[in-house]
């Protein structure tokens, strides 16, 4: 069969389906005009290129032109001319194939039919872009003909598709393709495109869907280890079609086995992930939803793969947290949708199912790598939301909430093992008999030989505190019960596991290395822990310990005395930190040798024997930890002799079993050392770690974080913060009391001990009780007595029995002096969160002078780094407004310390500036506002505010000159800058006056007064002479606010120099200062206004009727903004009593004025500047259109504003349904309805028998306008609008 179109001779072969066509050219693609595609090409060709698709798509036969050249082969290996032919097709099927005739669809159907079997052939596959440009081109044919022009698409596409990866890749991408045109709920489609995307999806559900899912698992199964990547786009596919088929087809036995192979497999487990999410994320009635969840995670579970390794790959961890977001929203909302319904055997069902997922959460939302972290936080929002809504909360919820087994007292768990630093595991001796050792407040299990020694547990409770009176103080954790706090009990307990005080004891070994044990007599300073409570089997020396069981048994009173006792002797002891590290570090030093002797890891580490009188010398107490040998892992197990022959230490030669070995076995320890990785510690700890310090610990700044350049990493690490910020929030919201004990606990383990701990812990403690102030609820719930709303001062209490804890806190904060710490992170979080709580200070000024010292020394504005210095000269503007009343005896020496700060940056400075000019805007702001509210005399005020401005005046004539006189442009423009920098300091020093303390009262009228005048001979300078008046008019503003009519006289030099080299932008910029002048002088200004209006008027329509170029799109906008300009400026005059101005004007020139408002309502398509119009137009009828007006002004009603009122909404460019227009279109009506009210029956009268009869007016629509124009405003702007819109349908 021959066909015949265009330029194109086909020859086709009919077979089963499709038809093979062979291309016979007439005529060939302009190969001049494909040189341009090349990147590299003239521009001209490129030119030349652009001009040929245009032609190309505008021509009826040009698509399949390139439809030949695409499948002939004559451009094989030219990817630009290959894309190109596809973008002419891709722009034929957009726009002309839906009404193509029955030959274009067999062409098209061809030509779908050619690339399918180019692209599944050996040897003539393209690239990707081109295979995922013919696979978009497919499926915008496939949306145009399925299913009515071509029913049979999947049965046609499927016979193309060959056993080989070529043919299956170009099949999955096509069905990509339609995924993304018929189903991606992110691409926006029309109602007739939604409408025809239903349709398709119903007739694959019938036609297509079980088959296509047949070929999905062969490909699965096929490929699953000779091409992964075939797999992947396999899955992806899966994933994108499951959102709408029928799930049973993909969950069922036979795909979810092969699923959860593909999880083992490296290659595809992350495909085979995002495929099981997509899976769960199918919509679905709630208890179906419920089921299939918990089939799948107990599948997963029971595999461990939701139990990955410590060193799994982070890509896959990403995954894995993606799928465990997927479980436990979709069980949030499967909840959600429960609970609407009476089925509560299902919603407890659903709710105990989301519980046992919080583990998970956990787990996945505190891995190390941020991407891990952030892709569950989702969950941890919804289950926190969740739990709002389920007050009280159940114990288990508390839990999750909070670390239920960390103690909160300070110095048990201290912040350090819950943030980035080196966590060690310590298993001290004390340990109750079947339990584990006490280490950072958290419990784990020991082993059987463990548990023989009869260590014992669970006794953190009692603190003995040991004082120091040098600063160095601690805490030991030795030992009553947390579960009873019966002191009978205690008594009991005592006897039953044989515990007594004791004193250290002093072993020796002489040369036959018999061993010698007596109590000690002197006095325990060298042994930090003090006295111990020591287990009676572990001592070998009966000279220590009672004979009998009945002689060590003590009285409850006696057991009392010796606690008091132990308190008051603990307390008076000195803490000998220095000597404890020096003994411990010997100790670590012998471990290290034996280490580097052995030359092998220390796992392999051959055991260490240490005596007891060597462990018990060993202190007890530190800094991290309640145990001596922080860092470590010890197994302790019973002395076993060795022989004469071991390389390990002897202790006496005596046989197994006698009465000597059994002393040797009680005083000796074996001592397996092994190192912990801070990540296995960490993720054991977590175990038991809520949501809360998970949070906690995930806010905390990575080493690798770059402070001073922030880059693409740190901005994204900024994201995932605000995200854990989000949590914070919430669960303040959920439980504010948990957030203030947290916080309170981790600043004060902190801010004391600053100098030890790491800069990044710092900055989290500060920068948590900076959130508070956004965390905190602003009302009370369930009558807390905490803070409610950081930020408003009730909080804080000058009573200090009445204090709050966040008042404490601050307190801590400054006295801590944590803002010596230096770092830039740390610095910025301290001044950020004292300006945030700055009413703490008006309680307690004791300590404003300690902040106002950390603002300006090397802490603030001249810290190292320049991010520091910038943010502090910012926040100590903002902290002087706060605290202001409170530093006025400070105010003097505040400024002696920063008057070198205020030198004015100039480029022949010679030196780098500490502090850039915007910084230094805010500090001559603060300095201003120091000086006009200090308590000072004014003829002081005066001389403070004369040596504040005096480095600009002195400055500036100079700089003038120089600018001049300079003909580089670098130089002058730097020069400019620094004369406009200098009027901006000036500015914004006049900040600091107020209604009360004006420039007046502070008697500083003429210090500004001669700053003005230095200033206004800048205006005449013409070289950037926009950047200089930029400055000027912004100091008039200034002066304007802050001076009363001693400012007129400096008005007209300004103007006079604008009048002499009119510019539009420079017009619109000046006329806000007119409009601020009439708006504060009123009538006052008049005769000033008076003289000026005309000459203003003409230079501005001077403006805006100079020819520009078209293409000039600035320009144009400049005219723009001065025409809005004018008619505001306009406006100003008529609202604020100064109509003088325009009636004493010449008639001809008020005529071209009111002119001028016309025009602007009826012609300029600028909604703004018509309603503008409309209300000027208003105003003068209001005025000037009663019967004692402005004569020949109602004839100027009658033939310009009623004509324009109705001509202006039936403009084109008039559109009724834009907000700003309509607001026009009130102005308008509102307009009509004034003159009404001044000229009555009158204006009825005109519109009836003259005026309305000219718009070709029925008589009935006439008398409907002036009725309703006489009824009430509300229902003629309604009318007017509907009236209006009825006459442009």
């Amino acid at each position: 069969m021959l066909l015949i179109s265009g330029c194109t001779l086909y020859f086709i072969k009919p077979r089963r389906h499709f038809y093979d066509c062979y291309y016979y050219p007439f005529a060939g693609m302009d190969e001049e005009a494909l040189r341009g595609l090349n990147p590299i090409s003239d521009p001209q060709l490129q030119r030349r290129a652009l001009q040929y698709f245009e032609q190309l798509k505008s021509l009826e036969s040009g698509w399949k032109l390139c439809a030949e050249a695409f499948v002939n082969g004559s451009y094989h290996g030219n990817d630009h001319v290959k894309f190109f032919c596809l973008q002419v097709i891709e722009h034929y099927l957009k726009t002309g194939y839906n009404l193509a005739i029955l030959d274009d669809h067999q062409n098209i159907k061809s030509f779908i039919a050619r690339c399918l079997q180019l692209q599944g052939s050996e040897g003539t596959q393209d690239r990707s872009f081109i295979r995922n440009k013919i696979a978009q081109i497919i499926s915008l044919a496939f949306v145009h003909d399925y299913p009515h022009r071509w029913p049979s698409f999947f049965t046609d596409l499927l016979q193309t598709v060959s056993p080989n990866h070529h043919s299956i890749d170009i099949y999955l991408r096509v069905l990509l393709a339609i995924d993304s045109d018929v189903v991606d709920r992110e691409i926006v489609h029309t109602p007739e495109e939604f409408q025809r995307n239903t349709l398709i999806k119903d007739a694959m559900r019938e036609q297509a869907v079980g088959q296509l899912a047949g070929t999905w698992y062969e490909i699965l199964t096929t490929y699953e280890t000779s091409n992964p990547e075939v797999v992947c786009m396999c899955l992806d596919v899966i994933g994108k079609f499951i959102s709408w088929i029928d799930i049973n087809l993909i969950a069922n036995d036979k795909f979810v086995t092969v699923l959860l192979n593909f999880m083992t497999l490296t290659l595809i487990r992350e495909s085979a992930c995002d495929c099981i999410t997509d899976i769960l994320n199918k919509g679905m009635d709630p208890i179906v939803k419920t089921k299939l969840v918990e089939s799948f995670t107990n599948v997963l579970e029971e595999r461990g793969i939701l139990s990955p390794v410590e060193d799994e790959e982070g890509d896959f961890l990403a995954k894995l947290s993606k799928l465990v977001n997927a479980i436990g929203v979709n069980l949030i909302l499967a909840w959600q949708k429960l609970l609407k319904t009476e089925d509560k055997e299902n919603t407890e069902a659903t709710l105990q199912a989301l519980e046992s997922k919080v583990p998970l959460m956990f787990r996945f939302l505190s891995d190390e790598d941020d991407d891990v972290s952030g892709a569950v936080a989702q969950f941890s929002q919804e289950y926190i939301a969740l739990l709002k809504q389920m007050k009280p909360l159940s114990q288990k919820q508390r839990e999750n909430m909070e670390m239920s087994t960390i103690s909160c007292n300070p110095g048990c768990c201290d912040i350090s093992e819950l943030i980035d630093m080196p966590v060690w595991n310590t298993c001290g001796a004390l340990s109750e008999i079947g339990d584990g050792p006490h280490c950072f407040g958290i419990h784990k299990s020991f082993d059987s030989d463990q548990i023989e020694i009869g260590a014992f547990n669970n006794i953190h409770d009692f603190e003995v505190s040991n004082h120091s009176n040098h600063n160095c103080s601690h805490q030991t954790h030795c030992c009553l019960s947390s579960t009873a706090n019966d002191l009978q009990y205690h008594s009991g307990l005592f006897e039953k596991k044989k515990w007594y005080f004791s004193s250290p004891v002093n072993m020796t070994i002489d040369n036959n290395s018999n061993i010698t044990v007596n109590k000690s007599t002197e006095t325990n300073m060298n042994n930090d822990s003090g006295t111990g409570l020591v287990y009676e089997d572990l001592l070998s020396v009966k000279s220590a310990v009672p004979e009998t069981s009945s002689e060590y048994t003590l009285p409850e009173t006696e057991w009392k005395k010796q606690i008091k006792d132990l308190k008051r002797q603990l307390h008076d002891k000195q803490c000998e930190l220095e000597d404890k590290n020096r003994r411990f570090s010997d100790y670590i030093l012998r471990l290290e040798k034996k280490l580097a002797e052995k030359d092998r890891d220390i796992s392999n580490l051959k055991d260490t024997i240490v005596t007891l009188e060597e462990y018990e010398e060993l202190p007890k107490c530190g800094v991290r930890s309640s145990h001596a040998l922080d860092g470590f892992q010890h197994l302790w197990e019973k002395f076993k002799p060795h022989s004469k022959q071991s390389s390990e230490r002897y202790f006496g030669r005596v046989s197994s079993g006698t009465d000597g070995a059994k002393k040797c076995e009680k005083n000796t320890k074996r001592v397996v050392v092994q190192p912990i990785s801070k990540e296995k510690t960490w993720k054991s700890i977590t175990k038991n770690v809520g949501l809360l310090y998970i949070v906690i610990k995930k806010m905390t700044y990575d080493e690798s974080y770059d402070f001073e350049h922030e880059g693409e990493e740190e901005a994204m690490f900024q994201e995932y913060r605000k995200q854990l910020k989000t949590i914070f929030n919430n669960l303040a919201a959920l439980d504010a009391q948990l957030i203030i004990v947290t916080v309170h606990n981790i600043l004060t383990q902190t801010l004391p001990n600053w100098e030890r701990m790491d800069q990044l812990e710092t900055e989290l403690a500060i920068s948590l009780l900076y959130q508070l102030g956004e965390a905190l609820p602003e009302k009370e719930n369930d009558n807390r007595n905490f803070i409610l709303q950081a930020t408003q001062g009730q909080h804080f209490s000058g009573d200090l029995t009445k204090a709050s804890v966040l008042q404490e806190m601050m307190r801590l904060l400054i006295t801590s002096r944590v803002s010596c710490q230096g770092h830039m992170s740390v610095m910025l979080q301290f001044f950020e969160t004292v300006v945030r709580y700055d009413k703490f200070f008006s309680v307690e000024p004791q300590h404003i002078p300690d902040v106002l010292m950390a603002f300006t020394d090397e802490r603030g504005f001249r810290h190292r780094s320049a991010q520091v210095r910038s943010r502090a000269s910012y926040l100590f503007s903002r902290f002087v407004k706060g605290v202001r009343s409170h530093i006025h005896n400070y105010v003097e020496e505040i400024l002696q310390r920063i008057q070198d700060l205020l030198v004015l940056n100039t480029p022949d400075n010679g030196y780098q500036h500490l502090l850039s000019s915007d910084d230094q805007l805010f500090l001559y702001e603060t300095a201003g506002s120091l000086i006009v509210c200090s308590n000072l005399p004014s003829e002081k005020k005066q001389t403070l505010m004369k040596n504040l401005l005096s480095p600009i005046a002195t400055k500036f004539e100079s700089l003038l000159t120089k600018l001049v006189a300079e003909s580089n442009q670098e130089k002058q423009l730097a020069y400019a800058q620094s004369i406009n920098t200098a009027t901006a300091l000036a500015s914004r020093v006049s900040k600091g006056f107020s209604s009360q303390q004006t420039m007046q009262v502070c008697g500083c009228v003429d210090t500004f007064t001669d700053l003005l005048r230095l200033f206004l001979q800048a205006v005449n300078v013409p070289i950037h002479r926009q950047l200089i008046h930029t400055g000027v008019r912004q100091y008039l503003h200034r002066m304007v606010v802050c001076m009363e009519k001693e400012i007129l006289p400096f008005v007209p030099v300004v103007l006079e120099n604008l009048l002499k080299q009119p510019d539009a932008r420079e017009l619109h910029d000046f006329l806000p200062l007119m409009n601020q002048m009439i708006m504060k002088f009123k009538s006052a200004i008049s005769p000033f206004l008076q003289e000026v209006f005309m000459p203003l008027v003409s230079t501005i329509y001077q403006v805006l009727t100079t020819p520009t170029d078209e293409l000039d799109q600035v320009t144009a906008n400049d005219k723009k903004m001065l025409q809005r300009s004018y008619y505001l400026f306009i406006c100003t005059i008529v609202c604020n009593d100064v109509l003088d101005v325009l009636k004493n004007q010449d008639m001809q020139n008020l005529n071209q004025v009111l002119i001028t408002f016309i025009q602007g309502a009826v012609d300029i398509p600028d909604p703004q500047s018509q309603k503008m119009c409309f209300n000027i137009l208003r105003k003068l009828v209001d005025s000037w259109g009663g019967n004692d007006g402005m004569a020949g002004f109602v004839d100027f009603m009658y033939k310009s504003i009623i004509p324009a009122c109705l001509m202006a909404p039936m403009k084109p460019s008039f559109d009724l349904n834009d907000g700003q227009t309509s607001l026009a279109l009130g102005e308008c009506s509102n307009c009509l309805r004034e003159i009404y009210g001044k000229r009555g029956d009158e204006m009825i009268q005109y519109l009836l028998s003259e005026y309305l009869p000219t718009l070709q007016l029925s008589q009935q629509q006439t008398e409907e306008f002036c009725q309703v124009l006489k009824a009430d405003s509300k229902l003629f702007r309604t009318y007017f609008k509907n009236f209006f819109m009825k006459a442009k349908s």
